[in-house]
């Protein structure tokens, strides 16, 4: 009962700094012409990039069912699919929770051995699905670092001016997160040094090997091309979803790819700040980055842009989410 009243108190408390920062981003907007831009938007572009927003969940799904494959050869593709899709329907609610709840629903799938053991636990599928996100970490900041380092004449100062001189005065969050690390180093050695020594330290540390052994799997999947050309296609895909929704903004006709590419870039930077479903973080970002470097109004191009992106995909995915809810239900039965 406790550690629920704990996790509804952490859920409010995103959920009011996803509405600060939404607040800070629709204060000065100019409801009118706003408005206006609603109106005159060619909506059926956004048809497609809901398309992608299809197409990425499916791409997810195949690329984390190969690393589970080296847990439980017998994982179908709609139990990863379905994860996903209700995976990201937690998260608008209480950010990174989804990402437990899908490991509970593979392992709730699972296969069993011949003594009756899942052949994918969860404490194993987690470690899994920290690999899934370790990896798409690593693909977007190379996407960011080759971006930038191409186009740095053009988008180069907004880094400088929004990330790079954040970064300098966050000297305090820096240190933070060095303790962090450093608590989670000593914690995992103080585990493994009384592991022999309690029942408590034996249990974590048995945990913690278990799911190290689910991070393992991202390196016995069959064939890391595959699982590279996965990750290619999701992230070419986000590429192609702001192309869309971008072109769906008469303001923004004189923007090609290169552009769509720096915005996706900037969007996916927003994914660090843990409120619920991106709320606020990706709108300040995108609207900062379309204001900054295309010199175009924060308060009604930016937003508009970032609200048709952010919530075409949202709309999407709620879809989705429901449908794999059903989906389960109906499994059930």
């Amino acid at each position: 009962m406790q550690k629920k009243a704990k996790d509804f108190l952490r859920g409010l408390i995103l959920a009011a700094v996803a509405v600060l920062l939404l607040y800070f981003c629709f204060r000065e907007v100019q409801w009118n012409e706003f408005l206006y831009g609603l109106r005159t938007c060619r909506w059926w572009y956004l048809l497609p990039a809901a398309g992608c927003a299809i197409v990425i969940m499916i791409l997810r799904g195949l690329r984390w069912r190969m690393q589970l494959l080296t847990l439980d050869p017998s994982t179908k593709r709609i139990t990863c699919y379905n994860a996903y899709a209700i995976c990201m329907v937690s998260n608008m609610v209480v950010p990174r929770a989804g990402e437990f709840i899908r490991c509970a629903y593979v392992s709730r799938h699972s296969a069993l051995d011949r003594e009756g053991k899942k052949l994918a636990p969860v404490d194993k599928v987690l470690g899994s699905m920290v690999a899934d996100r370790l990896c798409d970490t690593a693909a977007g900041i190379v996407l960011i670092i080759i971006t930038f380092g191409l186009m740095w004449n053009r988008f180069g100062d907004f880094l400088e001016r929004t990330v790079f001189t954040r970064m300098k005065g966050s000297v305090a969050l820096a240190i933070i997160a060095a303790a962090a690390v450093a608590i989670a180093v000593l914690f995992i050695f103080l585990c493994w040094k009384f592991r022999a020594r309690g029942k408590f330290w034996n249990a974590v540390w048995n945990f913690l090997a278990r799911a190290f052994e689910g991070v393992k799997s991202i390196f016995h999947i069959r064939s890391g091309w595959l699982y590279l050309l996965y990750t290619a296609l999701i992230w070419t895909v986000y590429w192609m979803a702001s192309f869309f929704v971008m072109k769906s903004i008469p303001a923004l006709d004189g923007l090609g790819p290169a552009d769509a590419l720096f915005l996706t870039c900037i969007g996916s930077i927003s994914s660090v700040v843990p409120v619920p479903g991106g709320f606020g973080a990706f709108h300040w970002l995108v609207a900062s980055g379309i204001s900054s470097i295309y010199g175009l109004p924060f308060e009604t191009t930016g937003i508009l842009f970032a609200t048709l992106s952010h919530e075409t995909n949202v709309l999407t995915q709620i879809l989705l989410g429901t449908e794999a809810y059903i989906h389960e239900s109906l499994r059930k039965k």
